[in-house]
């Protein structure tokens, strides 16, 4: 990664985009949580001891569903608390279409993986910008990032189709934050990923994501500034039968090829995790890059 800092905006910037309420739909904080969870994995190499990636991401999930519903999983352990709980204790949370099918993934005793998923059919477009998260890790390989997507997508959702297609929304994000808006008009096609898994709703929803996006960055550079841009995502999306998974994919890809530029003005006060983000951002920015 040649500019730190601008890899590093792009990543604040499609994190936030998952949670502009003043009640935020709780599936718009698991990336967050996944995003520690990985931070917790590179924390524990740093030191030396070897990591389970899959479960630093799982015992992340879990602490996002107490966030959520109040209370772990019956049977689940109940990991550690960390930084971000105490940031984000007591942050109203509402429960809603996005929400349910990621807590009902996560609602178990424990993880699901590819040998044991929990519902070998469940698949849907809120897999997809939780697991995109690894494209946050600028120094492995493509492959290697697709893998900790996939094996991120297992823990909610049990497709095959979904942990192809969450890998292909990890790579595509991972361009759009190396390589800008031209990333998301002529980058990777998602079907090749998917096309041996067969397609599914949340590959049918990554196309529709990374048009609206598209049509976003377009947008912002017509000079039509943040508001145009988020403006052109809601209409591309209003187009087809989008769920608020595939909205909030395509706000992410939108985040992650322009950066806070992207934002609303004043995005910082409006976003009631924005203290935990900047925290997240700094331990991952001297972890990963100094």
């Amino acid at each position: 990664m040649s500019d730190p800092a601008l890899f590093m905006d792009r990543a604040i910037a499609a994190l936030a985009a998952q949670a502009f309420s003043p009640v935020p739909d709780a599936a718009g904080l698991l990336p967050l949580y996944f995003a520690d969870g990985l931070l917790e994995a590179l924390e524990w190499a740093h030191d030396g001891v070897a990591s389970d990636e899959a479960a630093c991401l799982w015992l992340a999930g879990l602490r996002w569903y107490r966030l959520a519903t109040g209370a772990f999983p019956d049977g689940a352990p109940e990991p550690r608390p960390r930084w971000i709980d105490a940031l984000l204790e007591g942050t109203p949370v509402r429960i809603g279409p996005a929400s349910e099918s990621l807590t009902a993934g996560l609602g178990h005793e424990a993880m699901g993986t590819a040998a044991r998923p929990h519902d070998a059919s469940a698949d849907s477009p809120a897999v997809l910008a939780p697991a995109a998260v690894s494209a946050f890790l600028p120094h492995v390989t493509p492959s290697t990032a697709a893998r900790f997507a996939a094996d991120a997508s297992r823990l909610t959702h049990g497709s095959p189709s979904a942990a192809a297609a969450a890998a292909s929304a990890a790579e595509l994000l991972a361009r759009a934050l190396t390589g800008g808006p031209g990333a998301l008009e002529s980058g990777l096609d998602p079907a090749a990923a998917s096309a041996e898994a067969g397609a599914g709703p949340a590959h049918d929803a990554l196309h529709e994501a990374r048009a609206a996006a598209a049509a976003g960055c377009s947008a912002f550079d017509a000079g039509r500034g943040a508001v145009g841009a988020w403006d052109a995502v809601r209409e591309a999306c209003a187009r087809g039968e989008t769920d608020p998974g595939t909205t909030a994919m395509a706000r992410m890809l939108l985040g992650g090829a322009l950066g806070t530029a992207a934002l609303p003005d004043g995005w910082e006060a409006r976003l009631p995790v924005a203290a935990a983000l900047r925290e997240w951002a700094r331990r991952w920015s001297r972890l990963v890059f100094s």
